[in-house]
């Protein structure tokens, strides 16, 4: 979106080439116009006369085909040198469906009412100006193709013809057929009101729809630990190594459990500067792995990813000896770190990091046995990182850093370590993950069989659902 922003300056520059050179054929059709109209009152004078002077004749087709024709291709040929230079430069019309449901997504989980963000307040304070009739059509056509945001069509519409009603259409983009289309979609959809979705009956049985719930109530900051449970948690000074018995690192327990905790100021400003300078010319759309570990593209996860080896540079090959540092754990077999950034309502669905048992892991160095999460930037609302079964929200404060086990000390998938990115309300998420493999941790972190039961995905649902 930064580049995009820069970008919109040359876009302007072009279109105002545009709009000079419409104005010269403007004069040119003025012109033309002018000419035209004293012909065709000389051919009115005696229209017989006229029509029966071939040359009368020849030309009278000409204007009325020829002429036609060139000011058409010349009003073309106008506009499609602008969209030429402009179009390596403009996001696509995939780009723009997936920042409507962004939007509508922000709105679902953060309780954002239509009306404010239609007169640009976020959360009580106005970030921007007033949008225009056209950009709410826009918004409530591209919600119809958009799965779980048909409530938003109705919503968008309704502020629509408010707008119309109170405005006019500011620049006479819309006619009645954009609104029939709209009431028309509107009749053929099931709405689900999200606004509405703030609980759910607990029987024990899982289900997207309740763990979605859970998920934007942990976004929003409900549902966290009782201060009994948070009377455990403590902020120590951690000493593992030779080098942190020196200088040892800021730590926060924010779960037992899952041996979760919050490392404060464990990556300088210079640091994530150089990553993120590294990362932006690498930076693709983000994939998830599915369950025969091939990476695909999906809406469930709205990021873009860079992946950066040690050797690429002296500050990432730093950070991977940091993270053995902070961890214990060896960076044998860990993986590349990844670099990741968020942009407005750039968020990440529920999953866990560890590939499931059930699913048959085929890691070549063990499955991910845990994960470094450092914070590269703070975000000014929204963003946090939250464990709903753990009910553990982490803020995106930028130069600290999330560590927590994924698999348990018998070697068993931890289901409670299932977390979730909320959505980036304003500001911009900078994150660099680390994952560490089994492989290599046997004497680092010892299986220890007999030290627990096993708990299953079920029965570790059951006890919130």
């Amino acid at each position: 979106m930064e580049k995009l922003a820069n970008d919109e300056a040359i876009i302007l520059e072009e279109f105002e080439k545009f709009v000079n050179d419409l104005e010269n054929e403007m004069n040119y059709l003025v012109r033309k116009l002018n000419i035209w109209i004293e012909e065709h009152k000389h051919a009115m004078k005696d229209i017989i006369k006229y029509i029966t002077n071939p040359i009368n004749s020849l030309l009278l087709i000409k204007r009325t085909t020829v002429d036609v024709d060139l000011i058409h291709s010349r009003l073309l040929s106008t506009f499609y040198r602008f969209k030429q230079k402009i179009a390596k430069l403009q996001p696509t019309t995939e780009d723009f469906s997936g920042a409507v449901d962004g939007l509508l997504r922000l709105q679902s989980i953060y309780k954002l009412q239509t009306s404010d963000i239609v007169n640009g307040v976020i959360d009580g304070e106005q970030v921007s100006e007033k949008m225009k009739s056209h950009d709410l059509l826009s918004i409530a056509t591209h919600a119809m193709t958009l799965e779980k945001r048909n409530f938003f069509i109705d919503e968008y519409s309704r502020e629509l013809k408010r707008s119309i009603s109170e405005n006019g259409d500011e620049f006479d983009e819309i006619d009645q057929q954009h609104l029939y289309h709209l009431e028309l979609s509107n009749l053929n959809t099931t709405k689900i009101n999200p606004y509405s979705m703030n609980d759910f009956p607990k029987n024990g049985i899982y289900s997207l729809e309740k763990e979605e719930i859970l998920y934007s109530k942990m976004c929003r900051k409900e549902g966290l630990k009782s201060p009994k449970e948070s009377a455990a948690l403590k902020c120590r000074y951690l000493s593992i190594s030779a080098f942190s018995k020196i200088a040892p690192y800021k730590i926060e327990e924010a779960d037992h459990h899952s041996n979760l905790v919050i490392f404060h100021e464990i990556i300088s400003d210079s640091e994530i500067e150089i990553l993120k300078n590294i990362s932006r010319q690498k930076l693709t759309r983000g994939e998830i792995y599915e369950n025969d570990l091939q990476r695909a593209k999906t809406f469930k996860r709205v990021a873009k990813v860079a992946w950066l080896k040690d050797e690429e540079s002296e500050v990432v090959s730093r950070i991977s000896k940091r993270v053995e540092d902070m961890t214990g754990l060896s960076m044998k077999t860990a993986e590349d770190l990844q670099v990741q950034n968020y942009g407005i309502g750039g968020h990440y669905n529920p999953h866990w990091d560890m590939t499931l048992k059930r699913d048959g892991h085929k890691w070549t160095n063990g499955n991910r046995i845990a994960t470094v999460l450092f914070y590269l930037s703070t975000v000014d609302k929204g963003g946090a990182t939250v464990f709903p079964y753990l009910k553990v929200h982490v803020p995106a404060v930028k130069g600290t850093a999330a560590f927590w086990y994924n698999l348990r000390e018998s070697g068993d998938d931890d289901y409670y370590t299932r977390h979730a990115a909320c959505p980036v309300l304003i500001g911009s998420k900078w994150v660099a993950n680390k994952w560490i493999h089994e492989h290599e941790q046997e004497f680092r972190r010892p299986c220890l069989v007999e030290k627990y039961i096993e708990t299953s995905e079920s029965e570790t649902m059951s006890n919130v659902f």
